[in-house]
């Protein structure tokens, strides 16, 4: 079978590092286009692909790529996956999904009407450690689930890139590090019933958080906990899960993005990174988890799979719908200092 021709909308660091690579690890994928209008840009493109590149996005729309994969600032999301789709090609959007929901409902209209996937890229449900946590529920480990609390923290926010630290080009934490945590946790517990949220701005010259602690009342009656945020140097838990028969505790991240970052490639044999602890309610007994192998590219083969009508899209745009209306509710609360209830 010819391999699915994709063309990258974006050439910036996700692109770079997050998707380029693996998209090229998976069989039956291949880059064949990048867009960018930057021709240090395009010629970084060509150096490290050998593709075609285009300077402008209708360019790249009237390609024979199948796919286009949306790599940009997240506040050009829905604009360009509308117009992709209505090219009649499919979308892979980086998280998160766009900025109001709105542009939502029109991304997902746009996508029926076109009779083309649109997905979402939620690699971080194939992270090492929320496999982990799942599986522990799954087989009943836990017993039933109380209280869920998912952190991300760092001691400085990332000046890399100066829209990633504008909100109305959906820079911050809490819509990057927040939307697959907020992700996960409604994977694991389902609707979101009422959010409470606070959200510290302590630089001056900056208008996204540099903490945000957010509680969540899922539907089912679990509480999860939120917190993403750049004041905090010392590590803090990845993971707390407490339920009615034991706890989880996890530190440490996910060796994913290290490795991509340091050019490496490869999925499942990598080293899951760190192990857990579960301890169990009433005794106290301790016993150290194994940390399942993550999988980014299982996101990748999935895409490719449904294009081909082999299977469903494992990443559903509804969901990623859902999870922003967590993501703008909590900002919602926080400048209201008040519960918002879905």
């Amino acid at each position: 079978m010819d391999a699915t021709k994709i063309a990258l909308a974006g050439y910036g660091l996700g692109a770079r590092v997050f998707h380029a690579p693996i998209i090229r690890a998976t069989d039956g994928l291949h880059i064949a286009s990048v867009f960018s209008p930057s021709a240090e840009t395009r010629a970084r493109a060509e150096a490290d692909l050998g593709v075609t590149t285009c300077a402008t996005y209708d360019e790249l729309l009237a390609g024979d790529a199948e796919l286009v994969v949306i790599v940009t600032p997240h506040d050009t999301h829905a604009d360009l996956a509308a117009r992709a789709l209505e090219a009649g090609k499919h979308v892979v959007v980086d998280k998160v999904m766009c900025l109001t929901l709105d542009e939502a409902d029109r991304m997902m209209s746009a996508a029926r009407a076109a009779g083309r996937i649109l997905t979402v890229y939620q690699s971080r449900r194939w992270d090492g450690d929320f496999l982990t946590v799942k599986k522990l529920f799954d087989k009943g480990a836990l017993g039933e689930p109380v209280v869920v609390e998912a952190r991300w923290v760092r001691g400085s926010l990332s000046r890399r890139a100066s829209w990633r630290l504008q909100r109305a080009r959906g820079g911050g934490m809490w819509l990057d590090l927040g939307a697959h945590m907020v992700d996960q946790l409604m994977l694991l517990f389902g609707p979101v019933a009422s959010v409470f949220c606070r959200q510290h701005f302590t630089e001056p010259d900056l208008d996204v958080p540099t903490l945000t602690e957010c509680l969540l009342t899922f539907s089912s009656g679990v509480t999860g906990v939120i917190e993403t945020g750049a004041l905090t140097p010392i590590e803090r838990r990845r993971w707390l899960v407490r339920g009615t028969e034991a706890c989880y505790e996890k530190h440490g991240f996910d060796p994913q993005e290290g490795r991509l970052r340091e050019g490496l490639v490869g999925w499942p044999e990598i080293d899951p990174g760190p192990v857990g602890w579960l301890v169990r309610v009433g005794d106290g007994s301790a016993a150290q988890v194994p940390t399942v192998p993550g999988d980014w590219a299982a996101f990748y083969r999935n895409v490719r799979d449904a294009i081909r009508g082999e299977t469903d899209i494992a990443v559903k745009p509804a969901e990623c719908r859902a999870a922003l209306e967590v993501l703008l509710a909590a900002e919602r609360s926080a400048r209201a200092g008040e519960v918002v209830h879905l």
